[in-house]
């Protein structure tokens, strides 16, 4: 059976309903129409089918990119700029103890190598007085225009958890504006209960519905060896760019199986571990080291501290930075760190990628409102303008049209191998 390369605009080839079919032997994706799809390849054509498997590894590699293009500061540099700036002028009217404290207690982020490797750190050398790493610190935050984009989404997100979430109960804190505004985001996004999403306490068997557990590893310091791989990727591949050496989340943690639904609790589908994990596998969605907390953090300083909300063009170009941060360090699944967006209103749609959804088939009854028969087509509504007008956008989208055009299509026609 001969195949032959496309040359259509993206419009005529959705109109044509073309879905992915198989994968030759240099990766390349051949795709048919609906009807003929149905078969698979014959014998000795070289050519695999498409099944789950290799939509995994295609969402892999597609997600991987994006968030390699995420760490270029030039998309989300204005949104950057405005948090790092609220974050200064926050830092500068802290007490000293208050400074001495953050810097000590996560010195071992921003420097050193020895133990666990950090994505964004400031130093490989142990820095030991905390002074240097202030001094540091907040010459990052006033020169955010030349700062590394992992260096400063971490900063952000420290600052959440290791200033604000630590003083938020003490008398003097209670009615902080500044603080009130962040556990304001944060609870929204941090649900932690019985059942949801962010769940690590467990029920009787000590297993939550967090659905993780750490690897153990022979290493000196128990980590999982460091890599410069970029994203989640297992072995070099050209286009790839190396990134900073660090310690992955994706490679220190593997799924365990969640609790049962708890009954009597009431738990809105978004906020649902089991519906999270439910959809996970209904739409192939790839598994990196669970829902991420780092997304509820970051986005509740940056919108604390940038003074944006969800629907502005900031936040896109924010959220553009933590998918780099994130998904281009290897600390999670392009999924994984979109799906907290819905619990606080944003529309994300599983087993899509960021608005396209080819999928007629309704979702199951216990999650409905995840997922929509039909997305927008014509646009991709959580990312930056900067980034959809950009080149990079063109080939990214061209070279995985599988992934970012077809979205969910896919996982409907295909099934792993037996």
């Amino acid at each position: 059976m001969g195949y032959e390369e496309i040359q259509d605009s993206i419009a005529n080839l959705r109109q044509k309903r073309y879905v992915p079919w198989a994968i030759n032997t240099d990766g390349r994706v051949v795709y048919a129409t609906i009807e003929e799809s149905r078969g698979t390849p014959p014998n000795k054509t070289g050519l695999r089918p498409y099944d789950t498997e290799v939509s995994k590894h295609r969402r892999n590699l597609c997600h991987t990119k994006l968030g390699v293009i995420a760490l270029d500061r030039s998309f989300s540099q204005d949104a950057l700029t405005s948090v790092s700036s609220g974050i200064l002028s926050f830092l500068q009217k802290q007490s000293i103890l208050k400074q001495y404290n953050f810097i000590n207690s996560y010195k071992s982020f921003f420097s050193g190598i020895k133990n666990y490797n950090s994505f964004g750190r400031l130093y490989d050398d142990d820095i030991q007085d905390p002074l240097v790493i202030w001094d540091e610190l907040q010459e990052c935050l006033r020169s955010s225009n030349k700062a590394r984009v992992e260096t400063l989404v971490a900063i952000h997100d420290a600052i959440g958890f290791k200033i604000i979430v630590r003083y938020k109960d003490y008398s003097s804190q209670k009615n902080d504006p500044t603080y009130l505004t962040y556990m304001s985001w944060k609870n929204k996004m941090y649900l932690s209960g019985e059942g949801q999403l962010f769940n690590r306490d467990g029920g009787s068997n000590g297993v939550g519905w967090y659905g993780r557990k750490e690897k153990k590893f022979s290493t000196p310091n128990g980590y999982p060896p460091a890599t410069t791989l970029a994203g989640n990727l297992k072995h070099p591949v050209p286009g790839f760019p190396s990134v900073q050496s660090r310690t992955r989340a994706t490679d220190w943690f593997e799924r365990v199986d969640i609790n049962p639904a708890p009954t009597g609790i009431k738990i809105r589908p978004e906020a649902s571990g089991n519906v999270y994990y439910n959809q996970l596998d209904l739409r192939n969605e790839l598994y990196g080291a669970g829902p991420s907390g780092t997304v509820c953090g970051a986005l509740s300083a940056a919108f604390t501290f940038g003074n944006f909300n969800p629907q502005s063009e900031l936040f896109k170009e924010y959220l553009f930075a933590i998918i780099g941060y994130l998904v281009g360090g290897g600390m999670h699944s392009l999924h994984e760190v979109l799906a907290p967006l819905r619990l606080i209103g944003l529309e994300y749609n599983t087993g899509s990628l960021l608005g396209y959804d080819f999928s007629s088939s309704p979702a199951p009854d216990d999650a409905k409102g995840l997922v929509k028969g039909m997305a927008s087509d014509d646009k991709l509504p959580l990312l930056p303008q900067k980034f959809l007008k950009s080149k990079q956008f063109e080939d990214w989208r061209d070279e995985y049209y599988d992934i970012v055009v077809l979205g969910g299509i896919h996982w409907r026609f295909n099934s792993s191998p037996s």
